[in-house]
């Protein structure tokens, strides 16, 4: 929790700096910005190890596939990447190409997800099948 508020403090101190600085020039502020998140996501990288190990002993001990696991981490990363080079284009007044980065980023979450229904899909025809 110590963690999560200094990292807080530090990105509300960065942004109050941006407004400061954007007066001088935008680039100054956006800079500032993405020094700020990734100073941010360095300080949170400890944290995601811990999590993703737990995830795959939960994999192994629920007999999962490796693939499927494989496909949630890469959409979470697609997913957060995305966000945050959205909310970065919008920050910098781009705010139509965060939305678009978005919109791939949806896309592509869809085409990674496609095994994952495909198989579904198949349970559900064996099961309706059985019945």
């Amino acid at each position: 929790m110590t963690v999560f508020l200094q990292i807080t403090a530090v990105l509300l101190l960065a942004s109050l700096l941006g407004v400061v600085l954007r007066r001088m020039g935008a680039e100054f502020s956006a800079l500032l910005t993405l020094a700020a998140l990734c100073m941010a996501l360095v300080a949170v990288g400890a944290f995601v190890s811990p999590v993703l190990d737990y995830l795959r002993a939960l994999g192994e001990l629920g007999n999962l596939d490796s693939d499927l696991l494989q496909i949630l981490f890469k959409a979470v990363g697609i997913g957060l990447v995305s966000q945050m080079a959205g909310l970065i284009c919008a920050d910098c007044g781009s705010a139509a190409l965060g939305r678009g980065i978005q919109v791939v980023a949806t896309v592509m979450i869809l085409w990674l997800a496609l095994p994952m229904l495909q198989q579904l899909a198949e349970l559900i025809y064996t099961l309706m099948g059985e019945a």
